[in-house]
Formats: C-alpha cells, sequence, structure tokens
C-alpha cells in the first residue's frame, strides 16, 4: 500500500519538534516558484457507519479501497451512538441483531494497511422524531438539547417543522459544559482503546443561524448587555456585513448588527471550546494522533450561521487537516470554494483535503473538477463516500484513475480570485476588538466606534426600550401564511448555473398560477426543506420598510407572487392565509414579532432624536 504522505505528525509540520528548520522550510516554501508533485496524489474516502453493517460489508470496504485509497474517514459515531464497544456511550441499534460485532475493530483489522481516522459526529443526536430506545442516549437528556430562537427545544420539532427550519434531527446545545465533558469523555475512550490514526470531526457546528438561543449563552448576553440576544437580527448577510463596516447603514440596523456579531462570536467561541479540549484530549493520550474537521467551505457563513470558526481552528493549530465538503454545484463553484479555504489557510500548518461529492455525480465530472482544484496546494481528494461508490455498477475504479493521473500543486503563490478577503478581515479584526487585542490601524477606527456605540445603548436605549415594550399591550405585525419553492444560488456558481435555477422557479410559477397541486409542484421544483410538505413555510411577519414584503403585503390569499432573488436563491410564493393586527402582551408576542416591534421602536426613536 503506498503512502505518499508523511504519517501522522509530519502532517502537523511539527517536523519532529524542529522548530528552526520547519520556519527554514516555510521561508523556503514561500520563496519557491509553483511546482507540482511527481507522484498521483493521496486519496482518502468517507465510510458511511450502515455500509460497515457486516463483516461482509466492511471486506467489500477494504477490497476496494485495496491499492487505491491511503486514508479512509471511518464513522463510528452517527447519531450519539457506538458502532464500536463503548462504556460511556449506547450501541447504535442498528447493530443489536449482531452481537458481539465490533465494526471498528473489525475494519482496523482487516483495512489494516490504511490510515484511519474514527469519524465522529458531534452534536446531532437523533434523526426524526421517535426517541431512540436506551435510555441512556444523549438525545434524552433535556440539560443539553439545542433551543431555537423561539425557546423551544428542536426535539420538540414536528417533521414538517423540521423540515422548514432545515434542521436534520436532534442538537445538542454546543453552549452546554455538560454535553462538551461527555464527548471529550467518548473521545480518550476510543482512542485509549483503539489503534486509530486519529479523529474526524463532523457536525461540529450549530445547524444554523435560528438556533442556540434560551439556553445558558442567552443569560451570558443578557448579563453582559442587558437585553434578550433573540431581539437581534437572526442573520447577517455579506452585504450586510459590508454595509455595517462600512457606514452605510442607519443607526438602529448598524446596532442591531454589531449585537448580532457578538452573538455569533459566542456562538462560535462554544463550538471552539469543544475542538480545543479534543485537541487537548489527543495530544495527552497520544502526541501522534491526528485530528481533522470536515467543514462547511465558504467561511463567513460557516462563522456567523453555522460557528464554525475553522480558520481560528487553522490558526491556532487546533486541527490537523480540514476536509472542506464541496460536494455540490457544479466546477466554478467547487473550484472557488476550495480555493477560498487555500488561500485563508495557506500560513497555517493544516493540511486541506478537497471532498469531492462523488455519490452524486460522474467520474467525468469529479474529473473535471479535480483537473482544476489540482493548481492549488492541497493535501489531496477526498471522495464521499466508499460505500457509494460500491453500489455503481463501475464502483470506484473510474473516479480513482481519474483522481491518479493529477499532479497537485505543491509550492508557490496561487492566483486568487473573488474570494471575501475584506468580509474575512471584518470578522478577524473584530474578534480581537473583542478581546482587547491589536488591530491594524485602517479598520480599528470603524470597528472601534461600532463597538463603542453598541456599548453605551446597551447600557441605555436597547434595554429601556425593551422595558417600554412590556409595558403595553402591542398590536402584532402582520403576517403571511405561505407556500414558497425555493431554487438555491451561490456566488460562486457560474452564469449558466443561476440563470438555470431562475427559469426552474418561474417554471414552477407558471404551474402555480395554472393551480396544478403544490404537492406535485414542490417535489419537481422546490429545493431544500421547502421541497416537503407541499413547501409550507413558517409564518411569515411582515417588516414594513421591506420592500419584498410591501409587496407580498399586497397579495390577496391564493395568489401567487413574482419569483425574487434573494440572499441565496430564487423564490417564488402563494398566498394561503393573512392576518394579524390584535392587541398581545410582549410575553404572548413569538419572538419573530417581538424582533419586529423593537426595531421599529429603536426606529422611532431615532427619528425623535432620542436615539
Amino acid at each position: 500500500m503506498k503512502l505518499p504522505f508523511a504519517h501522522p505528525k509530519v502532517k502537523k509540520h511539527h517536523c519532529f519538534n524542529a522548530a528552526a528548520f520547519c520556519f527554514f522550510l516555510f521561508i523556503q516554501f514561500l520563496a519557491t516558484p509553483l511546482s507540482f508533485a511527481d507522484s498521483p496524489p493521496p486519496l482518502s474516502a468517507w465510510v458511511i457507519r450502515w455500509h460497515m453493517d457486516s463483516p461482509e460489508e466492511i471486506n467489500a470496504i477494504c477490497r476496494e479501497a485495496e491499492g487505491s485509497f491511503d486514508n479512509l474517514l471511518v464513522q463510528v459515531r452517527g447519531r450519539a451512538d457506538a458502532y464500536y464497544k463503548s462504556n460511556l456511550i449506547p450501541r447504535a441499534e442498528e447493530l443489536n441483531a449482531r452481537h458481539g460485532f465490533d465494526p471498528l475493530a473489525e475494519i482496523l483489522d482487516t483495512c489494516s494497511q490504511h490510515h484511519i481516522q474514527a469519524w465522529m459526529n458531534v452534536y446531532y443526536l437523533w434523526t426524526g422524531t421517535k426517541a431512540p430506545r436506551d435510555p441512556r442516549h444523549p438525545a434524552h437528556f433535556e440539560k443539553w438539547r439545542l433551543m431555537d430562537n423561539n425557546g423551544r427545544m428542536v426535539s420538540d420539532y414536528s417533521e414538517i417543522e423540521q423540515a422548514q427550519n432545515w434542521i436534520e434531527g436532534v442538537y445538542a446545545d454546543p453552549a452546554s459544559t455538560e454535553y462538551r465533558q461527555l464527548f471529550v469523555s467518548a473521545v480518550k475512550e476510543l482512542v485509549e482503546t483503539y489503534p486509530v490514526a486519529g479523529i474526524h470531526l463532523d457536525f461540529v457546528r450549530y445547524p444554523g443561524a435560528s438556533f442556540g438561543h434560551g439556553g445558558n449563552l442567552t443569560e451570558d448576553f443578557m448579563q453582559a448587555w442587558g437585553f434578550d440576544p433573540r431581539l437581534l437580527p437572526e442573520t447577517i448577510t455579506s452585504s450586510e456585513l459590508t454595509k455595517w463596516h462600512s457606514g452605510q447603514m442607519d443607526t438602529v440596523d448598524s446596532l442591531l448588527t454589531t449585537g448580532a456579531l457578538i452573538w455569533a462570536d459566542m456562538r462560535s467561541a462554544q463550538v471552539t471550546a469543544l475542538v480545543r479540549q479534543v485537541r487537548q484530549a489527543l495530544d495527552d493520550a497520544d502526541s501522534n494522533l491526528v485530528l481533522s474537521a470536515a467543514i462547511f467551505p465558504d467561511y463567513i457563513p460557516a462563522y456567523l450561521e453555522k460557528g464554525q470558526d475553522w480558520l481560528s481552528w487553522s490558526e491556532e493549530g487546533l486541527v490537523d487537516e480540514l476536509y472542506p465538503m464541496t460536494y455540490f454545484g457544479g466546477r466554478e463553484r467547487v473550484t472557488k470554494q476550495i480555493e477560498h479555504v487555500e488561500k485563508l489557510c495557506r500560513n497555517s500548518p493544516v493540511l486541506l483535503w478537497a471532498g469531492l461529492g462523488a455519490y452524486i455525480k460522474t467520474s467525468d465530472e469529479i474529473d473535471e473538477e479535480a483537473a482544476r482544484i489540482s493548481q492549488f496546494p492541497i493535501q489531496g481528494f477526498s471522495l464521499f463516500s466508499l460505500g457509494h461508490l460500491l453500489q455503481k455498477n463501475q464502483a470506484s475504479k473510474p473516479y480513482v484513475q481519474s483522481l491518479q493521473k493529477r499532479r497537485l500543486a505543491v509550492s508557490g503563490e496561487q492566483k486568487t480570485t473573488n474570494t471575501p478577503d475584506n468580509l474575512v478581515k471584518i470578522i478577524k479584526d473584530f474578534k480581537k476588538i473583542r478581546q482587547h487585542a491589536p488591530v491594524g490601524d485602517k479598520t480599528r477606527p470603524q470597528l472601534a466606534s461600532r463597538m463603542n456605540e453598541f456599548q453605551k445603548a446597551s447600557a441605555t436605549i436597547l434595554p429601556r426600550t425593551v422595558n417600554n415594550l412590556e409595558q403595553e399591550n402591542r398590536r402584532i405585525p402582520r403576517w403571511l401564511e405561505m407556500q414558497g419553492v425555493f431554487r438555491y444560488v451561490h456566488p460562486y456558481d457560474s452564469d449558466k448555473k443561476k440563470d438555470d435555477q431562475k427559469k426552474l422557479c418561474r417554471q414552477a410559477r407558471v404551474k402555480m398560477v395554472a393551480g396544478l397541486s403544490m404537492n406535485t409542484i414542490s417535489k419537481e421544483f422546490s429545493q431544500a426543506g421547502s421541497k416537503h410538505f407541499q413547501s409550507l413555510l413558517p409564518r411569515y411577519y411582515l417588516t414594513e420598510d421591506n420592500e419584498k414584503d410591501k409587496e407580498l403585503a399586497k397579495l390577496m390569499e391564493g395568489e401567487i407572487s413574482r419569483v425574487f432573488l434573494e440572499e441565496n436563491g430564487y423564490r417564488c410564493y402563494k398566498i394561503i392565509n393573512k392576518g394579524g393586527g390584535d392587541l398581545k402582551t410582549w410575553a404572548e408576542m413569538p419572538w419573530p414579532a417581538r424582533r419586529i416591534l423593537f426595531r421599529e421602536a429603536l426606529k422611532r426613536m431615532a427619528n425623535e432624536r432620542l436615539l
């Protein structure tokens, strides 16, 4: 079996603890012109747990990997359960019929020539609405279950609510120190029991921007800033971040955006705390153990929405390898995403594996992606997943042959395009401001000004506004209940891809206007959560100064909107119900309504020059 890369601690660039020599090599790397490796690139593959339910399946996996793949990421923890023997974690229910069978031990023995990392899902606890049978399962413990922005535990979601909120199932709260201790203990137990090469972290993130409120972290924010973070905007777009930094936002929205950035930083710190503890646990057990992580490749949404600050992980040396999950989209998107990650991590010791979606693409498509990615000095290619390839007629052979003919760039400066360097710098410098660390002269004045404004407002006008709103009944904002077809668009997509998505949304609209079944239209045209349950969306509260909301408010029940281009794609809506305007106490108001009323109250104060 070929092992074309150093293993494993040379991969961490520790250079056998010879710091001076390592620094010399780094200087040489910067000064060396672009060159390419002579040998085929290292290949890695994910192995999903349900593709190793039996010794027969494991034998097939290892036969397929032999001579082709150097590195296997073997999923041994899918839904907070164990595909190995554990005294801490319940055994996976799928293995109950196979008494004594130990998938991890079996694959370590059968694939003994491979570099095998134990793949562990971190915060994802359970799938669906039916609870696990084992009472010891972490999904049963309310103390660490994740809550949403409305104060509901995600374990209480129905199937339609899971689809509407784009969440896979039950999650643990990253801010729970008890859950963090349990997970780190599970890591320690595993590496002390099995001779794995390392740990591969997945789902090491929040499920989205709307989650993490209502628990300990909310209390911490309220103590520090005097009001509930659920009143802040749920999301911050790239365009909003740019306007905020440049001073193009009005006073109220600027204040709320500053608060939302503080909240995002607090969330990401919880995830990073777990990564840091896992790193320490591995170093304590064996300094040669590798820590890797599967990540969302677009840093800004990964950080702001998922709390996944992989750039800090790489810069601090918390992880040895990153696997950007560049499965989706055409070669343009995949190439630019890998370029984005490589550029940001270029000055860190982390190694990058390009994670490619072989399970949904042909070998020719993977070959086209690899041809473009080869220009970047990455560690190798990783395919998702080996079990999926086994189910194809030609298995993994055409994919492996396509990748092995490539030669990866190993050094030198790269040409870079369309990477949001300025936004990344804003995030990094804002974090430094929060940590009272030095920041570049050009960025400091704007960021310091935003922070000072928020500090003053949080001590005066922000909590005072909440107090005023609590004193009297308020009219609930107008709301709509809608169905909505959605077609995703990524900033890195080709113009043709974007145009195709727009055309598909328009085709869906034609059928909606014609009165065809929304169930049929949704399954044929829509994507993500809106594909299910006839594209029924959560109740939507209208913001008075939002142009799209003004347009939607004019539609009558049963009418169809035009196709809107929104932050992440094209949408078309059908109005099924309208309401609002009734009096409610502040406590009776749903949180989406409270956010609107809070912002409107602040706007009135700004207009009256009280803010």
